[in-house]
């Protein structure tokens, strides 16, 4: 073999180098890419539940005060198992306040 040949034999193999490098990054690339979008996606995702459950909190605390203040009288549930639910949380709700009034109070 001689110069030539050996010298066309690199040239060759850097070329199939370079290729088969080229193609490893692009796939190592299109990977990463994907876990930010998807990562990105989870975190929007979880901002929106979390906006959510506020909104759940802040809708409670208003039917709660008006459950307290006599604002709203009757609670339309069809259900009486779930009617029943809701006013037990109400009356604990209720007692807690109580409680924090008095601990406040002793402060």
């Amino acid at each position: 073999m001689d110069s030539k040949e050996i010298e066309s034999k690199v040239k060759e193999i850097g070329k199939k180098v370079a290729e088969v490098s080229k193609s490893a990054f692009d796939k190592a690339s299109d990977k990463v890419q994907d876990f930010t979008d998807k990562s990105i996606l989870k975190i929007d995702i979880k901002k929106l539940q979390s906006k959510q459950s506020d909104l759940y909190k802040n809708l409670g605390e208003k039917v709660s005060k008006l459950l307290c203040d006599g604002s709203l009288k009757q609670l339309d549930i069809e259900n009486p198992e779930e009617k029943e639910n809701v006013l037990y949380i109400q009356n604990e709700i209720v007692e807690l306040e109580k409680q924090i009034q008095q601990k406040q109070s002793e402060l």
